[in-house]
């Protein structure tokens, strides 16, 4: 009798251990909650845009980000929106000044840095390390002796609002350089009609959005197309970086490189760090962490100096 209860003890507690790990995978799999929230408060629905739904980041603010009721609470950061409404802590004359090469950073929230601090976010980081490199001699470029890095970034943007965005705000800053950050999920945006049909872009609606337009193979054609309408806006150097192949998709890289090889004066850089996996280069939910986001200044440093910008040579 005995061992037959030791038995079923056993028995029992196997089954609420393995219930445990179904709750916990089951936990595991929800936990990167989608933060793609953006409050009413931080941003401004400028009238003059053509597009009826286009946001950006309300001048003069500072946005807290405080990830603790997704359960990480050691991600905390404060992001200052400047007078022009960009994220990053000065502001830059509409006249360049003799000697001062001007880049341009424009994408979604990978280039806008949501959860890091104002200073830790890649142009800010990119900034620093390239005027570093000008004061300590490791880097030696003509004409040049001072950079200035411009963040046109914003959370949620789709290709069509980022165009906005630089038509907007950043085509009078007569920048030497455009740097154009996109990742995958870029291709299966489009803000307008998210919000047109109130629905949130969570992958679910994501791919909905695809179904409707016949494909994938339709959506990349779309989406080249507007980022076609990018080239009548600005015509000089343009660097487009991504992740590698396996993070960015094997279509939508080709789409990548077909809109590179048709476009002058146009670079594309696919050896961006993979900041995944688990690693202390992103946070929990996935976007780069200060230190993510060093490296991935860092590697473009390396090829901008090589490749772009006339530097050591």
């Amino acid at each position: 009798m005995i061992p037959r209860l030791i038995l079923l003890i056993v028995l029992v507690e196997i089954l609420i251990i393995l219930s445990l790990g179904i709750r916990v995978v089951k936990q595991k799999e929800s936990s990167k909650p989608s933060i793609y929230e953006i409050k009413k408060s931080d941003i401004i629905f400028p009238k003059i845009s053509s597009y009826k739904y286009f946001y950006e980041p309300r001048p003069n603010t500072i946005e807290i980000s405080n990830l603790a009721k997704y359960g990480w609470p050691d991600y905390n950061s404060k992001i200052s929106i400047n007078k022009s409404g960009f994220n990053q802590l000065k502001d830059n004359s509409i006249n360049k000044q003799s000697g001062v090469y001007r880049i341009i950073a424009i994408g979604d929230s990978f280039t806008y840095g949501p959860y890091v601090n104002t200073q830790d976010n890649y142009p800010s980081q990119l900034e620093k390390l390239l005027n570093d490199g000008l004061a300590n001699g490791s880097l030696r470029c003509k004409n040049i002796n001072k950079f200035e890095v411009i963040n046109l970034g914003e959370t949620g943007y789709d290709f069509s609002y980022t165009i906005e965005r630089y038509r907007l705000r950043g085509q009078k800053y007569n920048p030497d350089l455009v740097l154009w950050f996109i990742i995958q999920d870029d291709f299966k945006r489009n803000i307008e009609w998210f919000y047109k049909n109130k629905l949130p872009p969570n992958p679910d609606v994501k791919d909905q959005l695809v179904k409707n337009v016949g494909g994938i193979d339709n959506m990349l054609k779309l989406q080249e197309n507007i980022m076609n309408t990018f080239n009548k806006l600005y015509k000089g150097p343009l660097l487009v970086f991504t992740f590698s192949n396996h993070l960015t998709g094997e279509k939508q890289m080709k789409t990548l490189e077909h809109y590179v090889k048709n476009r002058k004066n146009t670079y594309f850089f696919n050896e961006i760090p993979d900041i995944f996996g688990g690693t202390d280069l992103s946070i929990p939910e996935g976007h780069p962490s200060a230190k993510g986001y060093n490296g991935i200044a860092k590697s473009l440093v390396g090829y901008l100096s090589n490749k772009i910008i006339p530097c050591n040579k």
